[in-house]
């Protein structure tokens, strides 16, 4: 048997140990963010300002007949050629 076989299967992949450091990375950001939000009124007001516009357009768009086809060109007369 070649040193292929001694192989042993490996339990955590390089990617995996990524995905779990960066995962905690982000999470530890966005808990920064809230705090930091948490503690600033004028950050707090901003946030929920965007929010509440971004739930009044998805509220207009919805409203809004968006999937009318426009009108179709006139297609012009045939060509008279001599």
């Amino acid at each position: 048997m070649g040193p292929v076989s001694k192989l042993q299967p490996v339990h955590h992949t390089a990617r995996e140990r990524v995905r779990a450091e960066v995962t905690s990375e982000i999470v530890d950001a966005a808990r920064r963010l809230v705090v930091g939000v948490d503690e600033s009124a004028l950050l707090r007001w901003l946030i929920k300002n965007r929010q509440k516009a971004g739930i009044r357009k998805e509220y207009n768009d919805a409203a809004r007949p968006s999937d009318t086809a426009p009108e179709p060109l006139p297609t012009p007369p045939p060509s008279r050629s001599q």
